[in-house]
Parts: C-alpha cells; structure tokens; sequence
C-alpha cells in the first residue's frame, strides 16, 4: 500500500505511511482555509516528478499498478504561508483486508504540508491485489481538524474503458487534400525599454514613448494543398496566402494609419514536405523576393498552421488527455528569432455530432538564450479545440494567451508583456482519398 502526497510547484514526495513529518510546520494566522479539486483522475508516477496526469475520471479501472487522487487548489490568507493538514482516504464500506496479518482497514490517514495558494495532490497506487477492491473510495482533506475538501471515486471493472465508444485523434496533414484557413487574432503588447539610451531617444524621435502599449488584429486567409503519398512517405505541400487584413492602435487606442506589416504575404505561395515524421520542411517562397526577416516571419506563420509534430495517432475516450510540444519562433530585428517551448494538455470532454471537443491548456517558455542576448519567458494558454472525427480536421482551435518576456543584452533591458486571443479555422474543401 502506497500513498503520494505531491505539493505545489515542487511536487515533492511526501513521507511513507508510518513515517512522521522530519519538521514541525508552524501554523500561521490563517483567516480562511479552503480545499477545491482543481483537477481528478488517473496518473503516472514518475522520478523525479511532476507525474503525468494521463486522463480525468472518477471511474477507476479495479487493477493493481493503477494510480489516482486529486488536486486540491489551497485557498485561503496569508498566501504563501506552510500548513499542516491530513489526508484521510476512505474505502469502500467492506474495508480492505490484508492477508498477511488479517487486517481490515476502511481508513488511512496521511500527514501532508502544504502552501496557502498552491495546489496539493493526493495521489494513491493500487500495489497489492487485496486492495484492489470495488466499490466508492475518498479522499478527504483536513486542516485543524476541520474538513475543507474531500473527492468521490469509483473502483469499476476494468473491462468499462473497453467498453467505451473510442476516437481515433489524428492532427497530421493527410496527403491529397485542399484545406482553407482563417487564422485570426487580437494581441495587446505592453513594452517597456531601459539602461539603451539611443535606442530610447531613437523611437521617441518616431513618436514611440515607453512603456508603450499597442493592439494588433490580424486576419491571414489561406489555403493548403497536399500531393500523394510518396515511397518514402513523404508528400508536398503547398500553402498560398490569399488575404491578409491587419490594424494597429497606439497606446491611447487611437487607430494608426500605418501600412499593413503583414501586406508582403498576400500571393506568396510556400512550397514544403510533410516528412514521414510529420515535420514540415520549409523548400522555397514563389511571388517574390523575401528579405532575411520577412523569411523568418514567414516561416513562423506557417510552422503554426502546419499540424503538431507527433508520432502516432491517438486513440482517446471521454476524460483522455493527451501532450505535446511546438517549438515556435519569435522573429528579431537584426538577430536570430527567440525559441519559445509551448507545452499543451489536451483533454478530450465531449463527444456528439461526428464532433470531438477538448479543453485545452498550455505552458509557455523560453528553453535557453538567444546566441546574442539573454532571455526569460512565462506564459500560459487556455482555449477549446473542436475536431471533424470523420474528415480528421481540427475545424477550429480558439485560445487565450498571456505571456511575459525579458531580453537583456549588457544594459540594455527589453520586458514586454502580452495577452492575446486567437482562433484558428480549417475547413476541408477537397479530398482525393
């Protein structure tokens, strides 16, 4: 029998049953402390953590080598502030027996910490057949004797996921299809510049104070079109610019009459493979000559419309979650573009309609510097995704950004904080399969 305990941004491992604390949590003058379940299900433990949340139920497959629990989001004042609580799990009304010593339990109780403000996780591990026993399990949350959260689950057959009517989630490009899309958004950019006093003086000369804050809209409308499938299974792609429709406001959100800096994508036409590893690899631009930066926003803009770079297709229930990785890039006037990692959880909530829809939630980051300055990156992604199950295509994927940036390069000091919101459209138009 094994219990986890798995605490704020640390996920540290909490002590063994039997074991206690090592030191003694002062409690603080705590003026409310609640526990609500931020999120619930089945887990895959790892070392060191964080564990993988790998898909939200309350419905627990009865089989050893599972791993389940919860989520508590601790709210409550003073933030920040350590606290001693106890976690009691509960089982079903027949208690679990241990063959070895002939011991029933329907109880056990593990000594937690916790932060005021941050999450805590429960997790236990069927490791013993005898435990694995059907029926209603809890997991409740005290602190000073009083409960302030608590979560239901359900051991069932482990046979009921089979039963469940499975998608088959497939983000890939399919070879001899035509797809139009319409990629929109609305970013807010707040920047602020210090320790450069040329480069100050310099935008001041064009009107540009700082902190300077600007809202940018775009609108790109384009199409993609796929060859066969190759021998080496690879195919070609071909992505035409169609329209191109932006605006910029000034930081006293009056609109600015600029010239459209998008304009240049207007009937380019991006020629590229799909390579058997699903990446896109960019080949050539036909309608003009591109500049250095121009290529590079460019390629930016198209890496995000081409599908996520994953091995195999998914095959999810309701409650499924699955990862993934894009690595996008920033352009930089004069340098290379900042890398940033974006992170993203896909939970599959619903079913109807020959439609699939997803939760969606992601952590943005910058994994190392630029080769000519320093940087640091936090953000995060909340949104929807909607997939077409029979034509295999993410119709629309709507999302909410926030991120903050630094670049640092001797004194020069660039911070810029953003929010944005987004929504990408993909509508199947051909399909030669």
């Amino acid at each position: 029998m094994k219990k986890i305990g798995l605490f704020c941004a640390l996920f540290s491992t909490v002590a063994p049953l039997g074991l206690a604390l090592s030191a003694t949590i002062n409690q603080p003058d705590i003026v409310k402390l609640e526990a609500k379940v931020f999120e619930y299900g089945i887990y895959k433990m790892s070392e060191p953590p964080p564990n993988q949340w790998m898909k939200r139920t309350k419905n627990i497959p009865a089989k050893t080598g599972i791993e389940f629990g919860v989520m508590f989001s601790l709210i409550g004042e003073p933030k920040g502030k350590s606290v001693a609580l106890d976690a009691v799990w509960r089982f079903p009304e027949s208690g679990i027996t241990n063959p070895e010593t002939g011991k029933t339990l329907h109880k056990e109780e593990v000594e937690a910490v916790g932060k005021v403000g941050d999450g805590m996780f429960q997790i236990y591990r069927l490791s013993k057949p005898w435990e694995v026993v059907k029926g209603d399990w809890y997991v409740d949350l005290y602190y000073e004797g009083r409960k302030i959260g608590s979560e239901k689950f359900v051991l069932v057959d482990p046979d009921t996921d089979a039963k469940d009517d499975r998608i088959t989630l497939d983000l890939y490009y399919q070879p001899n299809r035509e797809l139009r899309i319409i990629d929109s958004s609305t970013t807010e950019i707040l920047t602020n510049i210090t320790g450069n006093k040329n480069l100050i003086d310099a935008n001041k000369k064009k009107g540009i104070t700082f902190p300077h804050k600007m809202t940018l809209s775009k609108t790109v409308k384009s199409r993609s079109k796929t060859g066969p499938l190759e021998p080496s299974g690879e195919f070609s792609i071909e992505i035409s610019i169609e329209d191109v429709a932006s605006f910029t406001e000034d930081q006293n959100g009056m609109r600015i009459n600029m010239p459209n800096p998008l304009k240049f994508l207007v009937g380019l036409k991006v020629l590229g493979k799909i390579r058997n590893d699903h990446e896109f690899v960019f080949e050539t631009v036909e309608g003009r000559d591109l500049r250095t930066d121009e290529q590079v926003m460019l390629k930016t803009a198209i890496t995000t419309l081409i599908a996520p770079k994953e091995d195999t297709a998914k095959s999810l229930t309701l409650g499924d979650i699955y990862y993934e990785r894009i690595v996008t890039l920033v352009p930089v006037l004069g340098s290379t573009p900042i890398s940033l990692n974006v992170d993203s959880r896909y939970i599959l909530t619903a079913k109807k309609n020959r439609k699939a829809y997803f939760d969606v939630s992601s952590r943005i980051y910058a994994p190392g510097n630029n080769e000519n300055f320093s940087v640091s990156a936090a953000g995060g992604v909340i949104g929807k995704m909607i997939y077409g199950i029979e034509n295999k295509v993410q119709e629309k994927h709507s999302t909410n950004m926030g991120l903050n940036m630094e670049i640092k390069k001797g004194d020069t000091l660039i911070t810029s904080s953003m929010k944005a919101v987004s929504t990408i459209q993909k509508t199947l138009i051909k399909n030669d399969n």
